[in-house]
């Protein structure tokens, strides 16, 4: 143990210096020890792991005695630091793939327990959904009718709030896949729009959708999760904006021979998002603001899924937006042509 038999090398060396000389330069313990290994003159230099003493690198001369240069210093204590910055990066390595690993277990927990839950939730939320439908048709006053069907609407945000969480979870998964078929753009987005329409016209909104004539008729993508992204988007455009309207328009952007590339627009009047919060809502379980969750409500899912459903078919996703005068949000899909 340096710390015992060499006390004045051990503090030297936790000190950050060298030791080196002949050995009957030392003092009488340290110059006994050496003479029973039959050392003539020593150089040492101390190797810190992440600020610590973690041992030494030195040489020991049994020949002739050697009087250690300040070159020799030099290559030894660089030598040190190559050692101890190995040693280092080898700990970190470990602490970094134990972290991975224990992230990677917690997202696989996280997602199992969602489906699962999503799953249990789902069956007996279905069966109220079914129940208040029949009591509906059972001679219910106005006032019991109002009742069930606010039970319902309930009952249907809440389910559609479990199929983003299971879409959620096959996204951390990687097992998302898109269905691709044929389909005609035009019905697709007209039957989006109409069955968006009853919520615009409850809250006194002009809502309008456009495509452009350059837009080709017939593809070959997903048409169930391009209707999802629309959905979404212009759902969202609904729920903040008071008064005013909400737009959606379709552009051709580029066309190859075998595909083309479709640019949608959804503009509102609505509230508008800060611009410092406009990076930030594509993130998951990300809300623009607390105080607006709790008026218009919202779980923060949506986007991401939008931005991940986008880039699984070959676009991007963006938005710009003023406060207190409404957003535009886009995106992008590239379709195969069907001829």
């Amino acid at each position: 143990s340096y710390k015992e038999n060499f006390p004045n090398w051990y503090n030297a060396l936790k000190a950050g210096h060298t030791v080196s000389g002949l050995r009957d330069n030392f003092p009488e313990k340290e110059r006994l020890i050496l003479e029973d290994q039959d050392i003539k003159s020593i150089i040492a230099a101390p190797i810190f792991v992440q600020d610590q003493l973690w041992g030494m690198v030195g040489f020991d001369d049994c020949t002739i005695g050697i009087d250690w240069s300040e070159n020799e210093l030099s290559i030894i204590t660089a030598l040190a630091g190559s050692i101890g910055g190995s040693i280092s990066k080898s700990i970190i390595e470990n602490e970094l793939i134990g972290a991975r690993h224990i992230a990677e277990y917690a997202t696989k927990t996280k997602s199992e327990f969602l489906a699962t839950m999503s799953h249990e939730i789902r069956t007996p939320m279905n069966c109220v959904i079914g129940v208040l439908q029949l009591l509906q048709s059972t001679g219910l006053t106005p006032e019991q009718l109002d009742y069930t069907e606010m039970a319902e609407k309930a009952g249907f945000e809440l389910v559609h709030l479990l199929d983003e969480i299971l879409d959620l979870v096959r996204i951390e998964k990687g097992t998302m896949d898109l269905e691709i078929s044929s389909f005609e753009v035009r019905p697709a987005i007209s039957s989006t729009i109409t069955f968006l329409s009853h919520l615009a016209f409850e809250k006194g909104l002009e809502i309008t959708s456009s495509i452009d004539a350059a837009v080709p008729t017939h593809f070959k993508g997903d048409s169930a999760r391009l209707r999802q992204i629309i959905t979404s988007l212009v759902g969202n455009a609904i729920k903040f904006t008071s008064k005013g309207h909400v737009t959606l328009q379709v552009r051709k952007e580029h066309e190859r021979d075998q595909s083309v590339t479709l640019r949608f627009i959804i503009s509102d009047s609505g509230i508008g998002i800060a611009a410092d919060k406009l990076a930030f809502i594509f993130e998951q379980f990300t809300q623009v603001d607390s105080s607006a969750t709790r008026l218009f409500g919202g779980a923060g899912i949506g986007l991401p899924i939008c931005r991940r459903l986008a880039e699984m078919m070959g676009g991007s996703i963006g938005v710009e937006s003023v406060v207190g005068e409404g957003s535009t949000f886009w995106f992008t899909v590239v379709l195969e042509k069907q001829i």
